[in-house]
């Protein structure tokens, strides 16, 4: 019916708008998602060694979001040694071994808002080498994107590269020996869903919450690493609203060695 056709609007575009601000009870919801999911890596941290499976990794993570009140927010990736340069990897059916590197991608679902972390373990509980390199220099990617972040950026825009984050943090780590080696966005929109509605044709504006979640994935080195965090973008500036998991490789390393951090 052509006359009945007229009378629906596409509103969708608007939506999305009003979905990227965040008001003070989203922002609660959210940040309850993002304590749980926290606690969730902690719990995962102190069982990352030989002999356990990625599978007792995921159990743990989702009975930590059950036992809050949660569920999550999208099937737990958990990546050990080669697994962790595959960006989606979902059988979480390996063995961890000494010397891996485990990629623990997750995130709880609470009042129906998202969290989405991630945290990059060493099997044995110390990085070699070549792993912690590359672990300083993702975590050196993250902060430096993350103090750039702000109203009027970019999350990614071919048309004001020298104002897009994921333009910004891949000229970093093209300066570097792994600029070939960061094959996703440095970030998303979070909020209802996990890649959230929101018109990435417009700059960052306050009350967006973002992830920024630098990596580096050597499949010929047998491991990946990410790290990624959930920031609100204020009036100046970004919060970090999963400050409180530790992202150093040496507080990484003492979560794994049952350390409190």
């Amino acid at each position: 019916n052509p006359e009945l056709s007229k009378a629906f609007v596409d509103i969708s575009s608007e939506v999305a708008g009003i979905r990227r601000c965040k008001d003070a009870q989203e922002l609660h919801l959210m940040q309850q998602a993002i304590d749980i999911t926290c606690q969730a890596h902690r719990k995962a941290a102190s069982i990352v060694h030989e002999g356990s499976l990625e599978s007792d990794l995921e159990a743990v993570i989702e009975q930590t979001f059950i036992s809050n009140g949660a569920v999550r927010a999208f099937p737990s990736i958990v990546a050990t040694g080669k697994n962790g340069a595959i960006l989606h990897y979902s059988a979480n059916n390996e063995r961890l071994q000494n010397g891996d590197v485990v990629v623990a991608d997750i995130g709880a679902r609470y009042g129906y808002y998202c969290a989405d972390i991630t945290r990059s373990y060493p099997v044995g509980g110390r990085f070699a080498p070549l792993q912690r390199k590359v672990y300083d220099l993702v975590l050196e990617t993250q902060t430096y994107i993350a103090g750039l972040a702000k109203p009027g950026m970019w999350l990614s825009s071919k048309d004001y590269p020298d104002r897009s984050l994921n333009h910004l943090a891949k000229a970093f780590l093209n300066q570097t020996e792994f600029g070939n080696f960061f094959f996703h966005g440095i970030g998303h929109f979070l909020g209802i869903d996990v890649h959230d509605v929101g018109d990435y044709a417009k700059p960052l504006a306050p009350g967006d919450v973002i992830t920024i979640e630098p990596g580096i994935y050597l499949s010929h080195e047998h491991f990946g690493i990410r790290i990624e965090d959930n920031y609100l973008i204020t009036e100046d500036g970004v919060v970090c609203l999963s400050e409180g998991l530790p992202k150093s490789a040496e507080a990484i390393e003492a979560l794994c060695h049952g350390e409190a951090v």
